[in-house]
């Protein structure tokens, strides 16, 4: 059986992430070399979060509390998250 998770409590962990990965970035040393692996990492890390939350929001919206649950593994899958997301 897949695992679920409800939508309010993936939102919650996904906005988590996004703002531990936007907290690294702006404590980035200065000044950023163009090849630095570990930042673009980082960067690409957050451009997937925040199109995991853009998912998130089409399958269950904001508005409509009324969606119980989001197949994690299906949704770990299309969003590419499985290293980020628990």
């Amino acid at each position: 059986m897949p695992r679920m998770s409800s939508p309010a409590e993936l939102r919650l962990r996904l906005e988590q992430k996004r703002r531990e990965i936007s907290a690294e970035i702006n404590k980035y040393p200065s000044p950023i070399a163009g090849c630095d692996a570990q930042f673009n990492g980082l960067l690409e890390d957050r451009r997937r979060m925040l199109a995991g939350l853009r998912l998130l929001e089409t399958l269950a919206p904001t508005h409509q509390p009324d969606i119980a649950s989001v197949d994690l593994a299906a949704f770990k899958k299309q969003t590419q998250l499985g290293d980020i997301v628990d």
